[in-house]
């Protein structure tokens, strides 16, 4: 008997020849209107292939091809529908119908027997078609993460078949802000395979600290800028370099730093911008998306100038936030011209219904009067554009997270720069300059060595001002 690869070596004839449940069928001349579906039933008086719609909708048809692909020295199998196949295409492949599984004379396939069980079927029609669906290359994946299409895709080309035939499920995951979106690869791959290729399901969970290393986490930040105001504060333009730790592979830190760029000015009007951003590869876990997505680590570095642009010019920081305020008509730095802008509104509301004012003073009467004990009070304005939702009772009703996840996120921004109050209290009783540099996390030792007094004197930093860790390549 021919093998299939002698058969598509041969050179151009008119006498088909393929496979139809491992026997082997020669067709001399044959029509080329002919389909695969009326061939099978007609000349072959395999009836199990049904006719349908016709117009391969229904599936009732469906049939498998096996293919020998020479290049990959391998066989590929997949779904046609019959009614829309020239027979003619089928030269040198092998069919397989719904009679070529099983039947009640030997045994039934499995998926048939199940559907029998199950009662799976109504008239019975088009079942055969479903089984010949079902059983080919079918996998069915349960994955810890938000973006389930993204799964079957992606375990799809790692497979090598259709991604029709890959469903992936989502159980309740407790919530994912993010950190969900792409990692769950990690696992579903290896355990899509080891379950395509047994045959068989398969189940895998990683412990805590094993998913904790490879799961990664929010990208770190090193921003650099230099700012040009004016004596009252006015921001006249902002050179930006931000550095984003992307890890040991891409993920989707290139979208993550396409947020970053367009909230880097927060909700203050900068006039003249240059921004430089940079994804850096390390050898650390590759890093991925998380609330906020790149926007808090850029509106973090925009309140960082405020607030250094209020030290150098002796101010309170409350005031160069009013005089840079976006303002209503002024243009973004990604040229949304803005309307119904109540930003200023806003501010000055909660400076008035909470008394900041008088809550600050008392502030900075208790620094005065504790030494070691220091209090801080900052409040930092925000911008997150959403959209109200439509057609609800409530007319102010937001739609979608977006008012209850990631602004309260940026709102402890607001202890962190309550710290830094604190800690300028304390290094003003010493006598050490205000211009300090506090990096987030604010942990306790960062913020106890930047309290600057005789105590931290006597501890020597390993890294001089100017120098630079061993780990560095010049």
């Amino acid at each position: 008997m021919d093998k299939i690869e002698d058969i598509i070596k041969k050179p151009f004839q008119t006498t088909l020849i393929f496979f139809v449940n491992g026997k082997k069928v020669v067709e001399k001349s044959p029509e080329p209107e002919w389909t695969l579906l009326w061939y099978l039933r007609k000349k072959l008086q395999l009836t199990g292939t049904k006719y349908g719609c016709g117009e391969g909708g229904c599936g009732a048809c469906t049939v498998m091809i096996s293919q020998y692909v020479r290049d990959e020295d391998r066989i590929r199998h997949f779904a046609v529908n019959a009614c829309l196949t020239p027979v003619c295409a089928m030269h040198g492949l092998s069919i397989i119908t719904v009679e070529g599984i099983g039947s009640t004379q030997d045994r039934l396939h499995p998926v048939q027997e199940r559907l029998a069980k199950a009662h799976g079927s109504q008239c019975g029609f088009c079942t055969p078609g479903i089984i010949m669906s079902i059983r080919e290359d079918e996998l069915e994946i349960i994955s810890t993460t938000q973006n389930p299409g993204d799964i079957a895709h992606i375990v799809s080309e790692t497979l090598r078949i259709p991604s029709h035939k890959v469903v992936a499920k989502v159980k309740r995951i407790g919530g994912g802000f993010g950190g969900k979106e792409t990692r769950a690869a990690l696992l579903a791959i290896p355990v899509a395979i080891a379950a395509y290729k047994l045959k068989k399901p398969v189940r895998a969970v990683l412990d805590r600290d094993e998913d904790m290393q490879v799961t990664g986490y929010r990208h770190p930040f090193l921003t650099k800028y230099k700012v040009a105001f004016d004596i009252e504060g006015k921001i006249c333009g902002v050179l930006f370099n931000f550095f984003a730790n992307a890890g040991n592979y891409m993920d989707i830190s290139c979208a993550m730093i396409d947020r970053a760029l367009n909230h880097m000015d927060n909700c203050y009007y900068i006039p003249n911008i240059e921004i430089n951003a940079y994804l850096c590869k390390t050898n650390l876990p590759s890093n991925t998306a998380f609330r906020g997505f790149g926007a808090p680590k850029a509106m973090l570095a925009a309140e960082c100038m405020i607030r250094d642009i209020a030290t150098v010019l002796n101010k309170d920081y409350e005031e160069i936030v009013r005089i840079n305020l976006y303002k209503e008509g002024d243009l973004t730095h990604y040229n949304q011209k803005l309307t119904y802008c109540t930003l200023s509104r806003c501010w000055n509301e909660c400076v008035e219904t909470s008394n900041y004012k008088l809550r600050k003073a008392a502030v900075k009467e208790y620094n005065r009067c504790n030494r070691w004990k220091k209090k801080g009070f900052s409040d930092i304005p925000k911008e997150f554009n959403v959209s109200l939702l439509k057609g609800a009772p409530n007319p102010r009703a937001v739609y979608s997270s977006k008012a209850v996840g990631e602004p309260p996120l940026f709102l402890a921004a607001s202890v962190f720069f309550a710290i830094k109050e604190a800690i300028a209290s304390a290094r003003s009783e010493f006598g050490a300059s205000l211009e300090f540099v506090l990096e987030a996390p604010a942990t306790c030792a960062r913020i106890r060595m930047a309290c600057e007094d005789e105590i931290t004197k006597q501890v020597k930093p390993t890294i001089k001002a100017r120098g630079q860790p061993w780990n560095v390549l010049p």
